[in-house]
């Protein structure tokens, strides 16, 4: 949804594709985690590798790599102006998230598979962040 928190009449008719990428060679399946890669002000160019990859690897979780709304290919209006830069925002990135590990969970018939959010600066922020106003996710 491009605005989360506007009601549901004008929240349904504005959709957008948020950019994501997956790598789920490692992933044991249903059950086994999913360590999610928040994208903070750039795009995102795969999935997450290094250190990451070799924790995955020792779990068994898909690597998920998430970007940021208005970044990269990301972007859910026609242009950037200061109207359509309102929905940029830490809340709605959140919400973004949120969003995307229920579909996620739902397509990939996972709903208990573990989540762990990650990211560097701003996007560790999020991750933190994601932690407490959606701890289901």
């Amino acid at each position: 949804a491009l605005d989360h928190f506007a009601f549901n009449g004008e929240r349904s008719a504005e959709l957008w594709s948020q950019r994501y990428y997956e790598d789920t060679t490692l992933w044991g399946g249903p059950g086994h985690p999913v360590f999610l890669s928040l994208g903070g002000e750039g795009p995102v160019g795969g999935p997450p590798s290094g250190l990451q990859r070799e924790l995955a690897a020792t779990r068994r979780a898909a690597l998920i790599s998430l970007e940021h709304r208005f970044y990269g290919e990301s972007r859910p209006t026609a242009d950037m102006s200061s109207t359509a830069l309102r929905h940029l925002s830490a809340e709605q990135a959140l919400a973004d998230a949120a969003q995307f590990v229920e579909w996620w969970s739902a397509s990939h018939s996972s709903p208990d598979s573990a989540w762990v959010a990650w990211g560097g600066s701003y996007s560790g922020q999020l991750a933190a962040w994601l932690r407490l106003r959606y701890p289901a996710s």
